[in-house]
């Protein structure tokens, strides 16, 4: 059993250090090679082929800000130096602010953001925690669906006194294979969204170690070419929290 676990340890650090490596360098080797040319070029470019690079100048960073971000968030989480402090949040007004936040990465696929959840309901979690991790799932959903499709958000309350929050989309789908695994480092995968988008998998475990903090649950149910649905249950009172 010991053998198994640092088997396992050693393959976790090797698959962190994998993405460290490869999904880091990629964004900057753009980055770089994109400067290089407003340095070292003397051409003089139009104004639109200036903004294309810009906007891929923008891209490249907002990519790997999101992967620092989740990273330093992940390890911060494993050596335990990251705290939980959960108190009484109102969800609808969470989900306003992440709408708000990802509203261009909508409005670039066309894609409909369909919320369904009570304006008075409330719930027991760490606030930047689950914005953290609605935020990470929703980004995946715009990622891996279609242009001009939809995006339904439910959020209801369950007869064990637990939140259920269900985000549905109707995209590509995950095999079943992945499904599997999807929550552990041996299963991070590296997967290209509808259009090309890239993302490096880590962002799911990020999720689900911020909801096993909060007393949460976390489970997610797919079908290859049918979609995927995250679903969170998360306590209503403090009296359901462990901690």
């Amino acid at each position: 059993k010991l053998n198994q676990e640092l088997t396992d340890a050693l393959e976790s650090k090797n698959k962190i250090f994998s993405i460290i490596s490869h999904d880091l360098r990629a964004p900057f080797n753009s980055l770089i090679g994109l400067m290089e040319i407003f340095i070292n070029d003397d051409v003089q470019y139009s104004q639109k082929d200036m903004k294309s690079i810009l906007r891929e100048i923008y891209e490249s960073s907002k990519l790997t800000f999101n992967l620092l971000e989740n990273l330093l968030n992940w390890s911060r989480s494993q050596n335990g130096t990251i705290t939980c402090h959960p108190s009484f949040c109102n969800l609808s007004q969470i989900l306003n602010e992440v709408q708000i936040i990802l509203q261009l990465n909508f409005h670039k696929k066309e894609i409909e953001l369909e919320i369904d959840c009570n304006k008075d309901i409330n719930a027991f979690f760490d606030r930047e925690m689950i914005i953290s991790v609605l935020q990470n799932l929703l980004s995946n959903a715009i990622k891996f669906s279609n242009r001009k499709s939809k995006v339904v958000i439910n959020v209801n309350p369950t007869k064990n006194h637990m939140l259920q929050i269900c985000i549905i989309d109707s995209g590509l789908g995950i095999d079943k294979n992945q499904l599997e695994n999807i929550f552990k480092i041996k299963g991070i995968k590296k997967n290209f969204g509808t259009e090309g988008e890239e993302g490096s998998g880590l962002g799911l475990l990020l999720c689900k170690d911020f909801i096993d903090l909060n007393n949460g649950v976390m489970e997610c149910t797919s079908k290859l070419g049918h979609g995927t649905c995250f679903t969170i249950y998360l306590p209503l009172n403090e009296n359901l929290c462990n901690n």
